[in-house]
């Protein structure tokens, strides 16, 4: 070790949905001789708009511990409750360090946005956030094409979308200065017990994989999209289109198991009345291709989850 460590825990709210993975972090901080700043908040399901404002604090001083380590010539190491600090460390980290990459080692890529997230959970939308696929309100991002996946393995569709379109990269930076983003539920729950497990993950035999191809990594992905709105005497008549290719990808470090390649097709139609009333009917993959949200070999069998097949319907809104 070049220099020394700052160890840091974090305690706070910011979107800790139990109790257990706080305490775990703080003891670990204390083990590894860390401080504790913050207060214990007991962990509950919220929506990511009630706990953005009130993780405000917690955010702050992860940015704060980050550049004062970077400022004292130490290697920061910051535990927390959850992903959403990422929110602030990653960017703090980017600006102090160019060229920096990220690898993003974790079960879940976190890229949601509060149109695509199926939980409003905010830890499942930080790196979205720090990515600038949303606005958070944090005054700096970074550039996605920096980040790189490892161990990811389970994105939702509209997730998926994004991370292809964002330019995300896989595997472990070939040169450079890294930050590394640890979720201990990268690792197989076999080796270590985590609050939601993925099959599938990191460990001792996965962890060689010499000459195989990277998981989640097409040979090509792409996404066109078009956009049109035009005046009418009522309001405003508008439709968007959506399309991404994928060739298909191993989804894991072994090359066993393997997504074929497929066309998703979204889009919608609707009017915007001078009133503010507005409807659209949308269809969600329009193709019905056969997407794995999840698809990793167990023990004595394979573990698959797909994608919503082809969805439909109409929405009603209205702004006062």
């Amino acid at each position: 070790m070049d220099r020394p460590l700052r160890i840091t825990c974090l305690r706070g709210r910011t979107s800790d949905r139990t109790d257990g993975a706080g305490q775990g972090a703080e003891a670990l901080a204390r083990l590894l001789d860390g401080r504790v700043i913050g207060e214990a908040e007991p962990g509950r399901p919220r929506d990511w708009s009630e706990d953005l404002p009130d993780a405000q604090p917690v955010l702050e001083a992860a940015a704060a511990e980050v550049s004062a380590a970077l400022d004292q010539g130490e290697l920061p190491v910051l535990t927390a409750s959850d992903c959403s600090i990422c929110i602030a460390t990653l960017p703090t980290v980017a600006a102090r360090i160019p060229g920096v990459r990220i690898l993003w080692i974790d079960a879940h890529g976190d890229f949601n946005t509060p149109e695509t997230t199926p939980s409003g959970f905010l830890g499942g939308m930080c790196l979205g956030a720090a990515c600038a696929r949303w606005d958070a309100g944090w005054p700096e991002t970074i550039d996605p094409h920096a980040v790189h996946f490892l161990g990811v393995r389970e994105l939702d569709p509209g997730e998926r979308e994004d991370v292809a379109a964002a330019g995300v990269n896989t595997g472990v930076p070939a040169e450079g200065l890294v930050y590394v983003h640890l979720d201990v539920d990268g690792l197989d729950p076999s080796v270590m017990p985590v609050q939601f497990p993925v099959p599938g993950g990191l460990n001792i035999l996965t962890m060689s994989a010499k000459g195989n191809r990277l998981p989640q990594s097409p040979d090509f992905s792409g996404t066109l999209t078009a956009s049109y709105h035009v005046p009418v005497s009522f309001g405003e008549l508008h439709g968007d289109v959506s399309y991404n290719y994928n060739s298909g990808y191993y989804t894991m470090v072994d090359n066993l198991l393997r997504q074929p390649a497929y066309h998703l097709v979204n889009g919608s139609v609707g009017a915007t009345l001078h009133n503010g009333i507005d409807a659209k009917v949308w269809v969600r993959n329009l193709t019905n291709a056969k997407i794995f949200q999840t698809l990793v070999a167990g023990t004595f069998n394979e573990i698959a989850n797909y994608s919503p097949p082809r969805t439909y319907g109409v929405t009603l809104g209205a702004k006062f």
